[in-house]
């Protein structure tokens, strides 16, 4: 595998079960991945790694997912790239506010499994690609 096509994530996310079964998955199949606990920690690594794509809680402490994708926006290479939102919750109302933000893909994490998520995380990638 070459280095230089590696691609790399960044998982926002507060729950250290989720993100050590996300992460496996992720390095398994050669994806490099970067964790921020928090939307705060997410920005920042956000705006210095560049990842191609993000996924992001909705719920966590400090900076909930609404806020750093709006902040993530604010930036010029913040606006293009795409963001996976994965919640716990399900509902209209939050899913159609993430939507506005311009998440690309809404999942609730009860719907899916973790082969399910990397294949979101590929269609995200091919897709931004385009």
């Amino acid at each position: 595998m070459e280095t230089k096509n590696k691609h790399k994530i960044l998982l926002v996310e507060d729950d250290q079960t989720f993100i050590d079964l996300l992460r496996n998955k992720c390095l398994d199949s050669g994806i490099e991945v970067f964790v921020a606990e928090n939307g705060e920690q997410g920005i920042k690594i956000a705006l210095e790694e560049k990842p191609d794509v993000i996924i992001t809680d909705l719920t966590m402490p400090i900076m909930d997912g609404f806020e750093f994708i709006k902040q993530l926006r604010n930036d010029v290479w913040g606006k293009k790239v795409p963001v996976i939102i994965l919640s716990n919750y399900g509902d209209f109302d939050r899913i159609s506010k993430a939507l506005e933000t311009g998440a690309f893909y809404y999942l609730v994490k009860s719907d899916v499994d973790q082969n399910d998520v990397l294949s979101y995380i590929n269609k995200a990638i091919v897709e931004s690609k385009s």
